[in-house]
């Protein structure tokens, strides 16, 4: 049965896994030094991104427990679209303060940084097939690249 919203018998939707209280992930008080502002869990529900007001990206598992730290771009104007998970590999990529994009792996090591913009990088997307990422930029460029090669 579903715990949220009675539908029907289990079905593995989000409604009939566990009752919310019971989610294994949390973050206690005392973690961040700056307010969370935004967060991005990845599409295999191993991961969590928490970006915070001080412009830090932390990647946590889906239990809470820590994995890495980097800098990423957060401001008034840009306050969605900074970091996106992989969804066919265990990558993240992230806006950061020097006007290009980064791609980690999951353990925090740079695989690949790119750095094309004339001014900082206010947004990215990854198409769904991820043959592509976007950015937008306040150069007043858009470019797309190709994600496995990083080619313009």
């Amino acid at each position: 049965m579903h715990y949220r919203c009675g539908i029907c018998g289990p079905c593995g939707c989000i409604n009939c896994q566990e009752p919310w209280d019971k989610v294994p992930f949390g973050i206690n008080d005392g973690v961040f030094q700056y307010q969370p502002m935004d967060l991005e869990i990845a599409p295999n529900n191993s991961y969590v991104a928490t970006i915070s007001e001080d412009s830090i990206a932390k990647i946590w598992d889906i239990k809470g427990a820590f994995i890495f730290s980097c800098d990423v771009v957060y401001h008034n104007m840009n306050k969605n679209d900074i970091l996106r998970f992989s969804s066919s590999r265990d990558e993240v990529i992230t806006l950061s303060s020097e006007n290009d994009f980064v791609v980690y792996d999951m353990k925090g090591n740079i695989k690949q940084k790119v750095k094309r913009h004339m001014d900082k990088v206010n947004s990215l997307d990854v198409t769904d097939n991820e043959r592509f990422i976007a950015t937008a930029s306040s150069d007043c460029t858009i470019n797309i690249w190709y994600f496995n090669t990083i080619k313009k």
